[in-house]
């Protein structure tokens, strides 16, 4: 399990919020990402981030594209849903990994923008993200802040 925080919303000690749902197990090759902070939109980037994190390894690639995409919606879980989904078809559509995610809200849903890393140009240590696992997504307010969590499928 990967997990990111970007901001003050999780604290040391804290235990990040569990579902609230019945949810099944994942698929052994699956991989989870889970992501914290203050709004809902910095969770949202630090999933994106985390997910990053989990193919490339830590530490900061050089940045070889830049994208910008909307995804409409208003439930939290189906806009993270949207964003992780688009995020993963950079890979087959453009051999780029997105690494960083500035999320901001529009009328309709979301706009992103991404840093993408070229996938050829580094050494991976573990297999390519092929989507997001049905029904695998959560994003909920927190007393906190936001949690988000979502399966990935490698």
């Amino acid at each position: 399990m990967t997990t990111r925080d970007t901001g003050r919303a999780h604290e040391p000690g804290r235990v990040v919020p569990r579902q609230r749902r019945r949810r099944r197990p994942l698929h052994a090759a699956d991989l989870r990402i889970e992501a914290w902070a203050p709004t809902m939109h910095a969770c949202f980037a630090g999933a994106v981030g985390a997910l990053a994190e989990s193919v490339l390894g830590p530490g900061r690639r050089a940045v070889s594209a830049r994208v910008r995409f909307d995804v409409r919606g208003d439930n939290p879980s189906v806009l993270l849903d949207l964003v992780l989904q688009r995020v993963i078809s950079f890979v087959p559509k453009y051999n780029a990994i997105a690494t960083t995610a500035d999320v901001a809200r529009t009328d309709t849903g979301l706009r992103v923008r991404c840093e993408l890393v070229d996938a050829g140009a580094v050494v991976l240590p573990g297999p390519i993200p092929k989507g997001v696992t049905r029904g695998s997504v959560l994003c909920e307010r927190t007393e906190h802040g936001w949690w988000c969590a979502a399966g990935i499928d490698i």
